[in-house]
């Protein structure tokens, strides 16, 4: 699966990416250099996965993505071998949730955007990511995207400007049942997950 992941992020998604747009990345330090953790951003377009992956960098990023996207079968398979894994955005599955929880324990970066769907304007965030964080005891680490909500042939002229910034990552909710605390505490990460978001704008 990483070979093919890798191919196409070197041989093609790079080299468009330089065409298409100047990426600036500010705060990837707070990034572990090891250990699982999820970035989550918010979501303006269709274009922003693609550079926020390359914002973080190397092999370990995985991503999540609506259940639809997956069919066809080919399509499917084919997003599977690119690090995408599909998530049933109203009803988390227990197959998708233990799939990211592999994915986090063997250190990789899940990116997911807790706003669930595209906007320019401010969303109020939902709790999974807060949620998988307490389950896998991972980190969340705040992340901004300003650019482009899509890609066209005049950004190949332009070459707009593409900023992404990532903030001091957050410490997960401690694991607990779904009861009372548990949900506060995952509701209080969330909210302070939807302000530093926020903040990074102002940076």
């Amino acid at each position: 699966m990483t070979t093919l992941f890798r191919i196409l992020r070197l041989a093609v998604v790079q080299p468009l990416a330089r065409m298409a747009g100047r990426l600036e990345v500010h705060g990837r330090h707070h990034l572990p250099p090891d250990g699982g953790c999820i970035v989550a951003c918010n979501h303006t377009g269709w274009v922003d996965p693609l550079w926020l992956g390359l914002a973080v960098g190397g092999d370990r990023v995985h991503f999540l993505a609506k259940r639809e996207l997956f069919a066809p079968a080919p399509v499917g398979a084919l997003l599977r071998r690119c690090h995408v894994v599909p998530i049933d955005r109203q009803r988390p599955g227990a197959d998708s949730l233990r799939a990211c929880r592999r994915l986090l324990a063997e250190g990789k970066v899940l990116l997911l955007f807790p706003g669930g769907t595209r906007s320019t304007g401010a969303v109020a965030f939902k709790r999974g990511a807060a949620t998988l964080a307490a389950m896998a005891g991972v980190p969340i680490v705040p992340a901004r995207y300003s650019g482009p909500a899509g890609l066209s042939a005049a950004h190949l002229l332009r070459r707009p400007a593409v900023r992404v910034v990532f903030g001091p990552p957050i410490a997960p909710a401690p694991a607990a049942g779904r009861d009372d605390d548990g949900r506060r505490a995952v509701r209080a990460v969330t909210d302070r997950l939807a302000a530093a978001v926020d903040a990074l704008a102002e940076g």
